[in-house]
């Protein structure tokens, strides 16, 4: 089988996509591209894609703050 059948077999159908999203925030960040390049390199480290990183960061800090109350 040929890559490019192979990539259209694995392609989501616009109703899954829709049916995801549903349940999905958007939230944009826009760090200086220094910056951006920073916490790439660290999820990469971390061995974690950069949403996951990002939002395991929030979390520990939520739950932190949490604490201080």
């Amino acid at each position: 089988m040929e890559i490019a059948e192979k990539r259209k077999e694995k392609k989501p159908n616009k109703e899954s996509v829709k049916e995801y999203q549903k349940n999905r925030d958007a939230i944009m960040l826009r760090p200086s591209k220094a910056e951006g390049q920073e916490i790439r390199d660290t999820a990469r480290a971390a061995g974690q894609s950069v949403q996951a990183y990002i939002l395991q960061a929030v979390k520990e800090r939520r739950e932190r703050e949490q604490g201080k109350e």
